[in-house]
């Protein structure tokens, strides 16, 4: 089978059984991949990182992992938005569930340059619409945040959109993925998932959330009020889309 995606793996630069993994999984498959590697953020200290609107509207800081993953994420969003062809953005953590990944990568590659981003991984199982079938999987919309950005396919066109449209980083890369209206890109999916994740550590490290009094509470909640209000309207112009298709 002719591969029309290219493949870009995130991995930390100390992440060796990781790496190994990748290996195994992917070249039974005889599939092309880059690795590419990242030293580990130990920091909040960022160009990119919006400390002030991240308490603003949360009320305690981003993990160093998190940053440090939104970063890498960027990174590989800047190497595809220069592909020909769709790239397939993987975590090293993944694991292919679906021997049938690649076929079904290719049956959607025509289609990919109008879909954009296509998740084939997520944590959350939420509401979806379905659009069509692809072999034996559903081509899917979201009414929910499925959250997870272990993997996804996306087009080079969509590549520079995310890019451009997160020089500020406050969030973690999988909710602004899932927040449709920040880049203004429909998320799809193919369910069930062709790949999943494996039981390893996460890298991402773990928070203690401050405690926080009630007005601290309440302002928060204001300050994320619009963007629920967008996240609202933007699904709901999705449905009418897809619906007025039909």
């Amino acid at each position: 089978m002719e591969q029309n995606f290219n493949i870009l793996i995130i991995s930390l630069t100390t992440a060796i059984d990781r790496q190994h993994s990748v290996s195994s999984q992917l070249d039974k498959f005889g599939l092309k991949y880059e690795i590419k590697l990242f030293k580990r953020t130990e920091t909040t200290t960022s160009n990119e990182y919006n400390r002030k609107k991240r308490l603003r509207k949360y009320g305690y800081d981003m993990l160093p992992g998190e940053i440090g993953a939104f970063l890498s994420h960027r990174e590989t969003w800047k190497i595809a938005k220069a592909k020909n062809n769709p790239t397939l953005i993987l975590e090293d953590d993944f694991l292919i569930q679906d021997n049938s990944f690649p076929e079904h990568i290719n049956s959607i590659k025509e289609e990919i340059p109008q879909l954009g981003v296509v998740r084939l991984q997520a944590i959350f199982d939420k509401k979806t619409h379905s659009i069509h079938k692809v072999n034996s999987l559903d081509l899917v919309t979201y009414t929910g945040n499925p959250s997870g950005a272990t993997a996804y396919l996306v087009s080079p066109a969509a590549a520079s959109n995310l890019y451009d449209k997160s020089q500020e980083i406050f969030i973690p890369v999988d909710d602004f993925i899932d927040h449709q209206w920040r880049h203004e890109i429909i998320i799809h999916g193919l369910i069930p998932y062709p790949i999943g994740t494996t039981d390893v550590h996460s890298e991402i490290g773990t928070r203690n959330k401050p405690k926080q009094s009630l007005l601290k509470k309440l302002s928060i909640e204001l300050n994320k009020l619009p963007d629920s209000l967008r996240g609202k309207w933007f699904h709901m112009k999705t449905k009418l889309k897809y619906r007025s298709s039909l």
